[in-house]
């Protein structure tokens, strides 16, 4: 009897023992998802941006579209007509394709920049309800922002306009009134890139016909305008979208080039980790540094598509150094 007694005491406190050890993993997981899902220190996503940043990021939007309107009005219904009425035929084409071909540019520098615009840039914060697949985040590796407290992958910026983390986030842009991130990067330089070819080939009509015709004065005016904006677009993009190739071919972040020589930094880029500021363990090879943002379908590159292979979470490392992954 007694023997049975002390079996009894027994199972009970091994199954005391269980169900104590089962609500502590049960309390470390709940833990864990406060700390990822925590909404008591920052706003609910998406946070709330102050009305006058986002006043201002509207009229920066309309002077875009006030500055490409003008110039596409100027060329369309004062130097194209111009430039179709001339007596040989063999410019009348070279006329006609121009014209298209800027169109076709303005069209494309449109769409990209309206999908870099409404583009999430990547969002980076770690939001489940789903127990069972808690454990296999790697908690320990997970840095957490010092400004909105939430756990954030490497390579993260927090942007102080936006109010929040972004994925490999590369600058903030009050031009397109969004943060330039891993997922509208793409969007971005071709907006650069379709701006410049639209405003070499405005520049070329806008010549041709200033040169061929005596405008009269309001005309003149416009035209004048407009061929100024033009070179300053065409100038200053032509040398934006071959830096932010250079930085794409080298795996790298306008803000991570900068800090690269500074040691004030609140991501967990690799300038700021363990690793060799000299060497970018991110940098696998031109290719491949270019298709992670373009893609490798080469039809697509020149296209305001989607075709981002990396969303942030998950970045291969060159030879020199470990893969890393935070999901």
């Amino acid at each position: 009897m007694s023997s049975n007694n002390q079996e009894n005491q027994i199972s009970i406190i091994v199954n005391n023992s269980s169900e104590t050890e089962n609500e502590d993993r049960n309390n470390e997981i709940n833990s864990s998802l406060s700390l990822l899902n925590s909404k008591s220190n920052v706003p609910e996503m998406p946070p709330h941006i102050p009305l006058i940043v986002r006043i201002g990021g509207w009229i920066m939007m309309v002077i875009v579209f006030g500055l490409i309107g003008l110039t596409w009005g100027v060329t369309t219904f004062i130097a194209a007509p111009i430039l179709i009425d001339f007596e040989e035929l063999i410019y009348q084409i070279l006329a006609i394709c121009l014209c298209i071909l800027y169109n076709i540019c303005v069209l494309l520098s449109i769409i990209s920049y309206l999908r870099t615009v409404f583009t999430d840039p990547g969002s980076v914060y770690l939001i489940t309800d789903d127990v069972q697949n808690v454990n296999k985040l790697e908690f320990s590796n997970l840095p957490i922002c010092q400004f909105c407290k939430r756990a954030k992958f490497v390579r993260a910026h927090h942007c102080s306009i936006c109010r929040r983390c972004v994925s490999r986030m590369d600058h903030h842009c009050p031009w397109v009134n969004n943060c330039v991130g891993v997922s509208n990067h793409k969007f971005f330089i071709l907006f650069c890139f379709w701006t410049t070819l639209s405003g070499l080939s405005v520049g070329v009509v806008l010549v041709i016909a200033t040169v061929t015709t005596n405008f009269d004065s309001f005309s003149e005016i416009f035209v004048v305008i407009a061929l100024i904006i033009a070179a300053a677009f065409s100038l200053t993009l032509f040398f934006f979208t071959l830096h932010h190739l250079n930085l794409i071919c080298s795996n790298q972040t306008t803000l991570e080039e900068m800090n690269s020589s500074t040691d004030d930094c609140d991501c967990s880029c690799y300038m700021c980790s363990s690793f060799d500021k000299l060497r970018n363990p991110y940098n696998i090879g031109k290719k491949r540094n270019f298709e992670q943002i373009f893609g490798s379908n080469k039809l697509l590159w020149f296209l305001p598509v989607f075709t981002t292979q990396v969303d942030g979470s998950y970045w291969s490392l060159n030879s020199e150094q470990q893969q890393i992954t935070h999901v």
